[in-house]
């Protein structure tokens, strides 16, 4: 199992209570409030391209109508994906992956990018057509970070999908993973062996989350919680032994974890 390379505190899609979600004004603002790494989505286009983008619809965060996967990127560079979040960032498109890592690159900020299940249930089993989506989106994320200068210890890549992990560990060994989870699997660990991943990444609303639950996993591996924004709870599980917190405002949560720029 590598090391978990990431910080105590790491901005959620950017910091994406100032900024729209999964954009460059959001990756430039959590720069801004003091965070050292950013976790971002990555999809595939119908054309082949990886951009940054969240939900399999495009109807949340942009004027876009439909599945990403179903728009060329040349479409897709059209649509607004600032106006739904303010005015003020009309101008923000849905950017490609390559932008945002050379972006982080020139900030400084390391980078979780999060290779995005097929279907809309994490938890569901993939069907073969989703499955295959699923392992095409991972090796287009490997070839981007392939043809970049990449610094091995300020990239990881996490999923839900144990197809994609396999991926990612076949043509990128050197880089580390993190396997996502919402409640806790009964295989948990032995995907964590299998895809060698350096950190379980969980949901701390579920109910699975009890403090014997978290304490004992945390005696097995780095534990990181999912989307943590109050600076209470971010402490509590700081306690449970968590390592660190993905935020929306990382800036309210630095506090109880003292970090801001390790």
């Amino acid at each position: 199992m590598f090391e978990a390379p990431l910080p105590a505190v790491i901005a959620h899609r950017g910091a994406c209570e100032v900024a729209p979600e999964n954009t460059l004004a959001a990756i430039r603002a959590s720069k801004a409030m003091g965070a050292s790494w950013v976790e971002i989505d990555a999809m595939l286009t119908k054309d082949g391209l990886c951009v940054v983008h969240h939900d399999n619809q495009l109807e949340r965060c942009t004027n876009g109508i439909g599945l990403l996967r179903d728009h060329d990127f040349s479409e897709l560079s059209l649509l607004d994906a600032g106006s739904k979040f303010s005015a003020e960032f009309a101008e923000e498109r849905i950017p490609l992956l390559t932008e945002v890592v050379n972006a982080c690159s020139e900030l400084d900020l390391g980078i979780n990018i999060e290779v995005k299940h097929a279907n809309d249930d994490a938890v569901k089993p993939p069907c073969e057509e989703e499955i295959a989506i699923e392992r095409a989106l991972a090796q287009a994320v490997c070839e981007v970070l392939g043809s970049l200068e990449v610094d091995r210890q300020r990239v990881l890549i996490s999923s839900f999908s144990i197809h994609a992990l396999e991926v990612c560990l076949q043509l990128l060994p050197h880089i580390n993973r993190s396997y996502l989870v919402e409640g806790l699997p009964e295989d948990w660990k032995s995907v964590i062996d299998r895809f060698q991943c350096c950190s379980l990444n969980i949901w701390h609303e579920h109910e699975d989350y009890t403090r014997e639950t978290v304490e004992r996993l945390t005696k097995q591996v780095p534990v990181y919680a999912y989307t943590v924004n109050c600076p209470i709870r971010s402490a509590e599980l700081k306690a449970w032994g968590v390592r660190g917190v993905f935020s929306d405002c990382a800036n309210k949560v630095f506090p109880a974890f003292n970090d801001l720029q390790k």
